[in-house]
């Protein structure tokens, strides 16, 4: 089953919450591990759609972006 995930977190800010660009579809297993400190292990399985969320995030909220991924200890990817 797929579920809406916020590429930029709602609480981090309320003007993306009802943005169509920072939703995205996942299923529950994939939206557990993007909230949760696991986008280092979806980089390894779809590699491919992880880039393609990091640079929407980009586009939405560069600071963010380099917050997420410092997070995820993925710092070779921030711009």
């Amino acid at each position: 089953m797929l579920t809406p995930a916020h590429i930029v977190r709602q609480s981090y800010s309320i003007a993306l919450q009802d943005d169509a660009r920072n939703i995205i579809p996942l299923n529950q297993y994939v939206h557990h591990l993007f909230d949760n400190g696991g986008f280092k292990e979806l980089m390894m399985i779809y590699p491919w759609k992880c880039k393609a969320i990091i640079d929407r995030m980009y586009n939405l909220d560069p600071l963010y972006a380099n917050r997420f991924l410092r997070k995820n200890g993925l710092e070779n990817l921030m711009r």
